[in-house]
Formats: C-alpha cells, structure tokens, sequence
C-alpha cells in the first residue's frame, strides 16, 4: 500500500498535476495523519527542488508542519462535531494571500462536520482557487457527504491489517537490516556492505534506510561528535535522491563515502 502511494505522489508531483482536493479514507488514523504529512511535506519542502516526492525534515517549514505552526498549513478538528463557524473561520485564513504560493487545509474526520458546515464546505469545494489544496480525511467514508466526497480525489489507505503488512513490516525489516548493518560494518566492511545491497533494493528501501540511520544519528551525537560527518553525508545521500539520481548509485555512494571517511558506524544504536 505504502509503495502503490508512494508512485502516486511521486507522479503527481513530478507532473505538476495536483488535485484541488484529496479525501483520504482508512480505519486506521495513525497512517492517514502520517501519510498526510508526507505528502504536505513534499508539497512545502524548501530542499525539494524538482518537485519529487521529497521532503527533508530539517528545513524550516518541514519542522514549522510537523509541530503545526507553518503558516500556509491549517488543520481543522474536533472531537465532537465540526461547525459552520469554523469553516467560516478556516475560509478568513485562506483569504489571506499565501506566504509561498499555495495554501493547504486539513479538515479531518469530515465526517463529523454538522450539515450547515458541509453546506459551508461544499460551496468552497464547488469554486476552488488554483493556490488552495483541501485535504480532508474520514475513518467513516460512508457516513461522510456524498456531494463532498464526489468533489474530492479519494485515496483509500486500505484497512488497519493492510496498512500493518505495509508499513509495519517493511519497517521492521529494514531496521533489522541497518542495525545488522551497524554492527557488522566495524568487522567485515565488504561482508557488511555485500548484505545491505543485496537487501536494500528499492527507492523507497534505500529512503527507509536512510531515515533510520538519520534518526540514530540525531540521538548519538552529543554522545559522539564524530558522527557529525555521517550527518553531512546521509543528507547528501537524501539530496541525491530528491534529485531523482537513482536510489542504487545512491547507497553504493553513501556506502563507498563511509569506507573513505572511515566512519565508525558501531556507535549507532
């Protein structure tokens, strides 16, 4: 599921082809807010410079999102019902000419809006601008308005067990492989290295890969100044990929700087 969403952004990016809104439907909320994100990521990112399915988490506006203050970047939600007035509210922001050239909103559980706040909705739905994006998301689509869902791109994230083989799974795949990696890389580079390329095959693995040592990095290195190199080079990596250079050449790359930099990778933990 993950890898099938991945190629959907990563085309509609790349072909500038973005809908003026997206209805993201599962039964599972955790991978709706996470692949939301993502994709809002991807669409912001100051370092995503050829309009891949890219973002890289340490810019400005990629941190302003994930902590919810990116000025472009309005989430509507409610516990319990969500009313006309805050649709009303939400379309006084959006009046306010956007800082970067879009302006995206997330109302989520669309589902609970009241139906004078769908009325609200779908009015704004009906005439949309070229610089707004609606994202709206619902564990329940069948109790959401047909009329909204109608004017919406609707991606199905599949059910909770689907959504636990994609993303869980592979997951915990990848991360077995990086800390084998880790630990045999001080021992046996070439046997290390021959191990992690004959596993790490695809984009999307090659991105995982470097996520998780990126992260190991960031909670070891005011242990180990050291590691700030390995930093410097997994960004570099991502930067490549971002760049639409082939995720294989990447890893050989980022493998081949850590033998020449001589980088102590048992220290990732």
């Amino acid at each position: 599921m993950e890898y099938s969403i991945d190629k959907y952004f990563e085309n509609i990016l790349k072909s500038d082809k973005l809908s003026h809104a997206y209805l993201f439907f599962s039964n599972n909320e955790e991978v709706i807010s996470y692949t939301i994100l993502r994709f809002v990521k991807s669409i912001f990112c100051r370092n995503n410079f050829n309009n891949n399915f890219y973002y890289c988490d340490e810019c400005k506006v990629c941190k302003q999102i994930d902590n919810n203050n990116y000025i472009d970047f309005l989430i509507i939600e409610s516990d319990n019902s969500i009313k006309k007035e805050e649709i009303n509210f939400l379309k006084n922001k959006l009046s306010i000419k956007s800082t970067f050239g879009k302006k995206i909103y997330w109302i989520k559980d669309v589902d609970k809006l009241t139906p004078q706040a769908a009325n609200s909705l779908l009015k704004f739905l009906e005439e949309p601008e070229d610089d707004i994006i609606a994202i709206l998301s619902s564990l329940n689509l069948a109790a959401s308005l047909k009329t909204i869902v109608s004017r919406c791109q609707v991606i199905n994230l599949g059910n909770k067990e689907e959504q636990k083989i994609s993303f869980e799974d592979n997951y915990e795949k990848i991360l077995n492989l990086s800390n084998l990696f880790y630990k045999d890389f001080s021992k046996n580079k070439n046997l290390a290295i021959i191990n992690l390329l004959d596993n790490i095959l695809s984009k999307e693995d090659v991105n995982l890969f470097l996520d998780i040592t990126i992260e190991k990095v960031r909670n070891n290195i005011k242990e180990n100044i050291n590691l700030f190199r390995l930093y410097e080079i997994i960004l570099k990596s991502k930067s490549d990929i971002s760049l639409n250079v082939n995720a294989s050449l990447v890893l050989e790359s980022f493998l081949f700087d850590l033998i020449k930099e001589n980088i102590d990778m048992g220290s990732l933990k």
